[in-house]
């Protein structure tokens, strides 16, 4: 009789390998739709900000042998290159943030040499367009309905604050996640994350801190930090709203 139990043991084996070799794949299958979305994405963004600097190209001129233009020109032009640099060897997906952060300074760059073209100040150092990082730095904040239907200010580019303040749609980034179209941030995977918390990493002093954290939330949720009394604050939005947990002496 032993025969039939040790058979048996083996078509359970056999099952449960055939089983965990077609999970293996599933899994293998969705990483590489998620990579191709991913680096789509990349590849358009930095084809956008390349399309938007030769557009600036038709009012430039004899002007890019002043320095206040040929300068963030190049450092432009920079930004495209090593992006796609960084594009071309991505190896995993966290790599995605360093790419969307180039790009967030490329564009604060590109909106410098249109200053420069059109002999306007420098743009301050604010954080890009929440609705679409490809609409450059953003020119104020704006009330926006996040997670659960909690309004927040984000930062907004002049066109998106008008449409908001008219009760239209902003004009948002959609991203192909593999399968649909939705705004960057409802991409679904948690590796777009990395995609889209790029754009938002950099050094944007003009813009105030409770913003960033406002995009923060928008982008992963509520996020904890440490007050100084060695309490742990969640989330950190509105300061009536904050619930405070003991954080122990450990």
């Amino acid at each position: 009789m032993i025969w039939w139990v040790w058979s048996a043991i083996a078509l359970v084996a056999v099952g449960g390998f055939a089983y965990w070799r077609s999970g293996a794949r599933t899994r293998r299958r969705e990483q590489r739709k998620i990579r191709r979305a991913i680096t789509t994405c990349l590849t358009d963004d930095v084809a956008a900000l390349e399309a938007d600097l030769h557009q600036l190209e038709y009012d430039l001129g004899g002007r890019y042998h002043y320095p206040e233009v040929r300068r963030p020109y190049d450092r432009v032009v920079s930004s495209i290159a090593s992006a796609r640099r960084s594009i071309a060897k991505l190896g995993d997906l966290e790599g995605a943030y360093q790419v969307t952060e180039t790009l967030a300074e490329g564009r604060y760059t590109l909106a410098c040499v249109r200053a420069g073209i059109e002999d306007e100040p420098l743009p301050e150092r604010r954080l890009p367009c929440f609705f679409n990082p490809q609409h450059g730095p953003s020119a104020t904040d704006v009330l926006w309905t996040s997670y659960g239907d909690r309004e927040v200010q984000v930062p907004a580019c002049a066109a998106d604050a008008t449409r908001i303040a008219a009760g239209e749609k902003p004009d948002s980034r959609e991203v192909w996640t593999g399968w649909r179209k939705v705004p960057y941030w409802d991409a679904a995977p948690p590796a777009f994350l990395w995609y889209s918390t790029g754009y938002f990493g950099g050094d944007w002093p003009a813009s105030p801190a409770d913003v960033a954290l406002a995009v923060n939330y928008c982008l992963i949720g509520p996020v904890p930090r440490m007050s100084a009394d060695g309490t742990i604050v969640h989330p950190l939005l509105f300061e009536d709203e904050d619930t405070e947990i003991d954080g122990g002496d450990g």
